[in-house]
Formats: structure tokens, C-alpha cells, sequence
């Protein structure tokens, strides 16, 4: 007995010495998808625990290596610490060198390293180093594409060659050149169809990276096709884990704040699970501090400083700052509104739309109308019948600034366009258009975006696309870059 146990000690040790010996292999086994899930869910720690256990088992798996890199990208991308940034800097070519000895006749070869190339890319551009985080984007694209030509039947490129072609296809107009001589194809639609492709997958395989690919669903449909109540009805009807996955509940919650549902997002943040073992997540306290104040609740103050003294970075600073102030100048307290908008001079970083928005508003010498910031807010939240019962007490010409004016007739056709009331609502955007399309305020190009999506909506197309080129034709106003890039995925969608 003990001759036969010791003679298959000897076969198991010569079969894994080979299989060593045999070079680098591709196994998404279950301790690997264990691994990626944990990462999702922003469990990074335990994540890196299995992976450290995968590969002092099987040194030689580089499905494991390549899923490193999500430690990487879920930390700096949520994180945001400079510091945390300059000690990872090398994992990039690290993991790359490692990666590099892969089996080329392999599609996991290819993809693994595009995967690493996307994740420093998006990495680079967090941090503000555009012309890096665009010649990785780059060589992503390239190793996708060549992948695709001698893969076509592998299901996981459609994944970030979806996301890579959908973002080629809001690229402005003015940096075509660049597309065109980099080689660059893709469109909004086509994007989409590669993610849909793969959520729609049922072969053995249809459960890896599909975490991703769902966020990836789910930002098409409610940025790319300004679509989110089709976002929301697939987070539902697939009863996905908004609990327990931070990554899903970070991007259900924020598609509700950007789409007036803080309510929505209110209960997706207080019912995370708190248990030890997750990433901290200053982003969090910021999406509560928002969801609070659209409803002007002074919770919104404890959760901006939470935000403030969590986050390892410059940006949103200001734009914090900006909120805290808004509130305190709705609520009557001066004092504390001139506190905060000297803060919002002092800290932070102008370099996001929300930020170079709030430098405007903390060096400007006044503030703006109470009343239309408390409907603002309040709208932004989508108490529209709260709104409505602030605005009906006015009239436009209560308002001496022309600005206020036409801040006024934005919210009106804002709130009637909520409350179904479509005629009011496209009259009032028009107005805004008319009187607001030469002004810095970003009133009237929004307006223009808005009258599309009810034109589109209507199904008359040829208006639809007239009020979308008319809100891209629009220059030098706030929030220009998200709102042309709303108006062209839209024209995408309408191809």
C-alpha cells in the first residue's frame, strides 16, 4: 500500500513538474471568477488573498495576473490617491513582461493584456495625463482588434471592444482627425450591440466578467442613448446585487443621481452591506451628500465632510465646497455660505465640468437667487411637485437679472417636461433656446438636448435631430463637453 501511495506522489509530482515545464496557461477557474467577483464587489483584500493562493498553486496561470490589474483600477479609479498612484506605477509593465510570455495562440493572449492597456488608460486620464491614458487607449484598441480578427467566435472581446467602439463614437467632431489617422471604427450602436451580444451569451463561459459588461450595459443606456429608465428595468428584472457588489451599487446610485431619482440612490447607499472586508469608497459619501441636499436636508453637510476628509485627491473639491455653500445660502445662513465659498476658492482643482463650474460660482461677488437655487436643487432630485409648488408663486418678471430670467424659463419647461405636461414644457425650452443660445449659462443648450429627447420620444426624428445639432452648435458654455457629448451619442443612436 504504502509502495503504490508513494509511486503516485511520484506520477502527480512529474505530471505538475511537466505541466510547469509546459510554459504559461489560461484557466478562469472558480477560485479565479471567486477572485474577480470579490474585486467587483470591492472586496480587494480577499480578492488578493485568493489570487495569492492560485498562483502558489498554479505559478503558471496568467489568468490571475491579468486579474491583478483590477486591484489596480478599482482602487485608483475610486480612491484617486496620488500617492497609492506613484507606488503601483510599475505594476503596468510588470504584470505586461509576465503577460507577454502567453500563449499568442490563445485568446486570452490578446485580451489580457488589451485588458491592462484599458485599465491604465482609464488609470492615466483619472489622474489627468491625457496623452498617456490615449496611447494605451490605443494600444488596447489595436490588441482587441487583432484579437477579434483571429478570434471572432471569442465572446469576452465584444466586451471592451463594446466600450472601446461607443467611446469612439462620441469622440467631437474637432478631434476626428485624430480618430481617422489613428484607424479608429466604432460607433454608439455599434457598441452597443457588442455589450448586448454579450449579456445575451449562454455558453459555458457566459458568466465570466459579466459584472463589467453590466456596468458597461448600463452607462450605454442611460449617458450613451440617454436612456436610463432602461437601465434600471434590467438592474431589476435580473434582480442584480446591488447590495453586496459595490461596483453595481456605485453604478445604479449614480445613474439615479444623474437622472433626478435621490431617493433611489438614498436607498441603494443605506442598504449596503457593511460588513468588514470592503474598499472604502469616498465616492459614496459624496452621492449621499447630493441625494441629501436635493432634498434639503442638512445631512448633506455630514456627508460632504465625510467626502472631504476621505478622498485622496483634487477633484470634486470645489464642486463639494460649491454644494455646501448652495445649501447654507438656501437655508438663510450667509455666514456659513460666504465660509464654504471661500473654500471652494482655496481647495481643490478646476479640471472637471462640476469643479470649473463651481470656481465660477465661488468667484463670482454674488450668489445666485435663493428661490431658483432651492427649485434647482429640488428639481435636480426629482421632487418636481415640490418644485412646482416653489416656482407657481412667480412669475418671470419677479426676476431682474436676465440670467434669473432665463433660469426661470428653463425650469419651468424642466418640471412641466417631469410632470407630462409635454406642450408647456417644449414652449418653455424653446424660449430658453431663443433667449439663451449667446450665454454663458448652460440653460439653452440643455434645453435644445431636451427638446431632441422629447422630439425622439415622439418618433419625428428629422426635429429631434435638429434640436441635437443645435445643442452640439452651441459653444462656451457651462457643462459643454457632457452636454455635446450627449447630443452626438444621441445623433449616433438616430443613424
Amino acid at each position: 500500500m504504502f509502495k503504490k501511495a508513494a509511486l503516485l506522489a511520484i506520477f502527480f509530482c512529474l505530471f505538475f513538474t511537466l505541466r510547469s515545464l509546459a510554459g504559461y496557461y489560461y484557466d478562469f477557474n472558480t477560485r479565479c471568477q471567486s477572485a474577480y467577483q470579490a474585486y467587483t464587489s470591492f472586496k480587494i483584500a480577499e480578492a488578493n488573498k485568493l489570487l495569492e493562493a492560485e498562483l502558489k498553486d498554479h505559478p503558471n496561470n496568467l489568468i490571475a495576473i491579468y486579474l491583478y490589474s483590477y486591484d489596480d483600477v478599482f482602487t485608483l479609479l475610486f480612491r484617486g490617491d496620488p500617492a497609492e498612484l506613484k507606488r503601483r506605477r510599475n505594476n503596468l509593465s510588470i504584470r505586461m513582461n509576465v503577460l507577454d510570455k502567453g500563449d499568442k495562440n490563445s485568446p486570452w493572449y490578446a485580451y489580457t493584456k488589451a485588458t491592462l492597456y484599458f485599465h491604465w488608460a482609464a488609470i492615466n486620464i483619472r489622474f489627468n495625463d491625457m496623452t498617456t491614458g490615449a496611447n494605451l487607449f490605443r494600444k488596447s484598441y489595436n490588441n482587441l482588434k487583432e484579437n477579434q480578427s483571429k478570434f471572432p467566435n471569442f465572446k469576452q472581446n465584444d466586451i471592451l471592444l463594446g466600450v472601446a467602439e461607443g467611446m469612439i463614437g462620441t469622440i467631437p467632431n474637432n478631434y476626428k482627425w485624430m480618430v481617422n489617422l489613428l484607424g479608429f471604427k466604432g460607433s454608439v450602436k455599434s457598441g452597443n450591440t457588442r455589450i448586448i451580444n454579450y449579456l445575451n451569451n449562454t455558453g459555458s463561459d457566459a458568466q465570466l466578467l459579466k459584472e463589467e459588461a453590466i456596468v458597461y450595459y448600463c452607462y450605454f443606456k442611460s449617458i450613451l442613448y440617454s436612456e436610463p429608465k432602461l437601465a434600471f428595468e434590467y438592474l431589476d428584472a435580473n434582480k442584480i446585487d446591488v447590495r453586496n457588489n459595490y461596483l453595481l451599487a456605485f453604478t445604479k446610485a449614480n445613474i439615479a443621481l444623474n437622472n433626478n431619482k435621490s431617493a433611489l440612490a438614498q436607498n441603494i447607499l443605506n442598504n449596503l452591506n457593511k460588513d468588514n472586508g470592503y474598499m472604502e469608497v469616498p465616492a459614496f459619501n459624496f452621492e449621499m451628500g447630493q441625494a441629501a441636499l436635493f432634498s434639503l436636508d442638512d445631512d448633506c453637510i455630514r456627508y460632504f465632510n465625510r467626502f472631504l476628509n476621505s478622498t485622496k485627491n483634487n477633484y470634486f473639491i470645489k464642486e463639494t465646497y460649491q454644494k455646501m455653500s448652495q445649501y447654507y445660502w438656501v437655508m438663510g445662513n450667509k455666514t456659513k455660505a460666504d465660509e464654504y465659498k471661500n473654500y471652494c476658492l482655496q481647495y481643490g482643482s478646476a479640471i472637471t465640468d462640476g469643479d470649473k463650474q463651481a470656481l465660477r460660482y465661488a468667484k463670482s461677488s454674488s450668489y445666485p437667487d435663493a428661490t431658483l437655487l432651492k427649485i434647482h436643487l429640488l428639481c435636480d432630485g426629482g421632487n418636481y411637485l415640490k418644485a412646482n409648488t416653489v416656482i407657481s408663486k412667480y412669475k418671470k418678471t419677479d426676476f431682474l437679472k436676465e440670467a434669473d430670467q432665463l433660469e426661470f424659463t428653463y425650469r419651468n419647461a424642466q418640471i412641466y417636461n417631469a410632470l407630462g405636461q409635454k406642450n408647456l414644457a417644449i414652449a418653455f425650452y424653446e424660449e430658453t433656446v431663443k433667449t439663451g443660445a449667446e450665454r454663458t449659462e448652460h440653460y439653452a443648450a440643455r434645453a435644445a438636448l431636451e427638446l431632441g429627447n422629447i422630439y425622439e420620444d415622439q418618433g419625428q426624428k428629422a426635429t429631434a435631430i435638429k434640436w441635437y445639432h443645435t445643442c452640439m452648435d452651441m459653444k462656451n458654455h457651462d457643462y459643454e463637453n457632457s452636454l455635446e457629448q450627449k447630443a452626438k451619442a444621441a445623433l449616433n443612436r438616430l443613424k
